[in-house]
């Protein structure tokens, strides 16, 4: 397994803040994402309300999320854009319940969608529906 992790010391905090994730595995020659890594890494920028979603693999895991957390059931099998139509509306409707939930929604409306898609992206939305 190959894992970069770009970790930035924030010197007034004097504490580490997670930027971004990158962790492949090569399997016959393909290399596949952790999905795991993409998970752990909305989690921790929610809980440490730091940095953006790098990717739609982050994205389709938070808005998976954001689905169980509103209590709606998205169909497992849409695009990216269509999925990014799909949550709009719960950028305001949605009633978030703490900071993290508060940071979820803001790391999501503002991403910048990219048109990539594969089945680890529905592996990733189904994690987040079933609340992680």
């Amino acid at each position: 397994m190959d894992a970069c992790f770009i970790l930035c010391a924030d010197m007034t905090a004097g504490r580490k803040l997670l930027l971004s994730v990158s962790a492949f595995v090569l399997v016959l020659g393909e290399k596949k994402m952790e999905p795991i890594l993409a998970c752990q890494s909305v989690e921790i920028k929610c809980r440490i309300k730091a940095s953006i979603l790098m990717g739609n693999y982050e994205f389709y895991y938070a808005g998976g999320r954001l689905c169980a957390l509103a209590g709606v059931n998205p169909d497992r099998g849409m695009m990216p854009e269509e999925f990014y139509a799909f949550l709009e509306p719960l950028f305001d409707t949605y009633e978030v319940k703490n900071e993290g939930e508060e940071y979820l929604v803001k790391m999501l409306r503002g991403y910048k969608v990219l048109g990539e898609y594969d089945e680890q992206m529905r592996e990733l939305m189904e994690m987040g529906v079933a609340g992680g």
